[in-house]
């Protein structure tokens, strides 16, 4: 009796210590575990030796530090550091926190399930201590949306961004981009409500070989009728590399040496 009642005092003295967004992200996966979907660590050492699409950074390397710098740059330049993601903005200003940082942003990115554009906003939570990131998803405010996503597109597409121009080659330029994306910003990006989802992204394994995570849970109940789609999602992110976030973190390492910064 006295071993059981000590094993629940150290669960419940566990709970309390969670820190609040590990314990909503934990929630979220007992609630809708069948809407798990995640990949298999990635050894990111040896991919860049084996990958075709790191063919330009072969043989380079990078530490467990190193990439979790990668990952936290990520939160703030995904447009950047992923190849879905279109444009974004953070949307409040970044708070630091006993375990990293939090903030806000707005994006435009392809609903996981339907593959079309839609508009997402996240609550980001950057946890050094666990090395790892967590991004819950929040309802969209339509206004706040259009307000800061419109002036982030044009920004992307006047940069020649690759996300942004391989999705929006064929839009207007100038002035008249402005005013196009004005007229049919619902209908592009809002015409669709994606259910909200989490997810996590991390760094395993030791300093000079680390591994990255990534996982995805979806809240919303399984539909019978979406089957095919869920399992050709998780077929997609079992196999998926980072290999845009490697070879990003690489450059911006690079670029601050090249600059005389610590790295």
């Amino acid at each position: 009796m006295l071993a059981l009642y000590n094993t629940k005092r150290a669960q419940a003295k566990a709970v309390q210590n969670t820190p609040a967004h590990q314990a909503e992200y934990e929630r979220a996966l007992a609630e809708f575990a069948d809407q798990i979907y995640s990949k298999a660590a990635t050894n990111v050492n040896a991919a860049f030796k084996t990958h075709p699409e790191l063919k330009d950074v072969k043989d380079r390397t990078l530490t467990g530090k190193m990439l979790l710098e990668g990952e936290r740059l990520k939160g703030h330049l995904p447009q950047h550091f992923t190849k879905t993601i279109i444009a974004s903005v953070d949307t409040e200003p970044t708070k630091l926190t006993a375990y990293g940082e939090a903030y806000s942003r707005y994006c435009i990115q392809p609903n996981w399930v339907t593959g079309n554009l839609v508009v997402v906003k996240e609550e980001i939570h950057f946890d050094a201590i666990q090395q790892r990131v967590f991004f819950f998803g929040r309802p969209v405010d339509k206004d706040i949306a259009r307000q800061v996503l419109i002036p982030a597109l044009i920004d992307e597409l006047s940069q020649g961004t690759p996300n942004a121009t391989k999705a929006f080659a064929h839009l207007p330029k100038g002035e008249n981009l402005k005013q196009y994306l004005e007229n049919n910003f619902d209908a592009l990006f809002l015409s669709e409500t994606p259910p909200l989802f989490h997810v996590t992204h991390g760094i395993s394994g030791e300093e000079d070989s680390p591994f990255e995570t990534w996982e995805l849970v979806r809240l919303e109940r399984s539909q019978p009728q979406l089957k095919e789609a869920y399992q050709a999602l998780r077929e997609r992110i079992a196999s998926s590399v980072s290999t845009r976030l490697y070879e990003q973190t690489i450059n911006h390492f690079d670029e601050k040496k090249r600059n005389g910064l610590a790295l």
